[in-house]
This record gives C-alpha cells, structure tokens and sequence, in this order.
C-alpha cells in the first residue's frame, strides 16, 4: 500500500468492523498511509480537483457486506448502497 500511495495512486478503501485494525482509519496503518497520500491525476493544472485517497470505516458491517451482505437487513442495505455510491464517485472523478 505504501509503494502505491508513493507512486500517486488512487485510493479508496472501505474498511468493515471486523477487518484488521491495521486497515482502520484514523490509526492503522493501512489507513494512516492512504490518508495521507495527496495528488492529483497527474496533471498539474488538475491538482486538489480530484478526489484525494482515503480510508471510510464501516464499523458495523462485516467483511464482505457490499458484495454478499444479506441486504434485507436495513442497516446492511444502507451501508452498502452508500459505499458503493462513494465508489462510483471516487471512480468517475479519476476517469
């Protein structure tokens, strides 16, 4: 993750409650590391338009939620939609 984040990749991580803590933001690791990872997509009249990398916490789902959580549960569904709609954006954005 260091290297990546060194080399301007784009980031975005969504991190459930029982993933490791390293991955958790504000201090894991993992988390530490893509949050402070800062840049544009490489044209510099671009810079601080683009999302930045980060690391969201989903404290009460369990590894897995977006693709194979059981979304007739409404906190799941919720939590779900709301990841995947935060990674459209963050993927359209660097498009």
């Amino acid at each position: 993750i260091a290297r990546l984040a060194a080399e301007r990749m784009p980031l975005l991580l969504c991190v459930a409650g029982n993933d490791h803590d390293n991955l958790k933001p504000p201090d894991g690791e993992v988390a530490r590391i893509i949050s402070s990872s800062k840049h544009s997509n490489g044209d510099t009249e671009e810079v601080g338009t683009k999302q930045q990398p980060k690391c969201v916490d989903f404290p009460d789902q369990k590894h897995g939620w977006v693709s194979r959580g059981d979304t007739s549960i409404k906190e799941v569904r919720e939590d779900a939609e709301k990841a995947l709609k935060m990674s459209t954006e963050f993927l359209l954005d660097w498009m």
